[in-house]
């Protein structure tokens, strides 16, 4: 995947994007921008994560409210010290069955554009860098459609990554918790691996992990 060639011009992919730079050229670009981000989480009210740029933003809303109702779960469960592969298991799954399923198999434009956003990806910088690249996508796809499954990734991306910061501030013994193991789990993904969670469909991914950080660390 590392490998895939970013020479391709602008005009063979499916005319999409606008004449002049190259897409290499561009991302190349972009690269080099988002190595230099920074993310100060007091400068995103939640109300900022939300992008008029991508039209598939409420995908990583639904699964920061699911990830919301697996606190709820894990909480309740754990103080009724409830059996996880018999009750709390259950529950996830229900949860996780009502995000819309998607097996995100990504086009030619999507595999370029991921594999550039995913070098050097690190969980605490992935919101600026997710914002990031839904502008450059904005100002140079005319058309979402044919980069929806980027977009959906960038904002599910966007909404964990906010989440995980919130957790790091918190004063919360299980906040910190559970945000150093998810922290664990991320961190140690190489590009291989984020390709694998993200295209299996990475709501569901990260509830399971969630769920799994949640109930070991009360």
């Amino acid at each position: 995947m590392k490998n895939l060639l970013f020479g391709l011009m602008a005009t063979v992919l499916f005319g999409n994007l606008s004449f002049g730079q190259s897409l290499a050229e561009k991302l190349k670009d972009l690269e080099e921008t988002s190595i230099k981000l920074e993310q100060d989480i007091d400068k995103f009210p939640f109300e900022s994560i939300k992008s008029d740029n991508n039209d598939y933003d409420k995908n990583g809303l639904e699964l920061y409210n699911a990830i919301k109702e697996i606190d709820n779960i894990i909480k309740e469960q754990k103080e009724k010290k409830a059996d996880y592969v018999k009750v709390v298991e259950p529950l996830i799954d229900n949860l996780q069955s009502k995000l819309p399923f998607r097996d995100l198999k990504l086009n030619e434009n999507e595999q370029l554009l991921f594999d550039s956003f995913i070098k050097n990806i690190d969980i605490n910088t992935a919101l600026v860098k997710a914002k990031l690249y839904e502008d450059f996508i904005s100002k140079n796809y005319k058309k979402q459609d044919e980069v929806k499954n980027m977009l959906i990734i960038l904002s599910e991306i966007k909404y964990i990554s906010y989440d995980a910061a919130k957790r790091s501030r918190s004063l919360s013994g299980w906040e910190s918790c559970v945000d150093r193991c998810m922290d664990k789990t991320f961190s140690n993904y190489n590009a291989v691996d984020w390709f694998l969670f993200i295209a299996g469909n990475p709501g569901r991914g990260v509830l399971q992990v969630f769920a799994s950080c949640g109930w070991n660390c009360w």
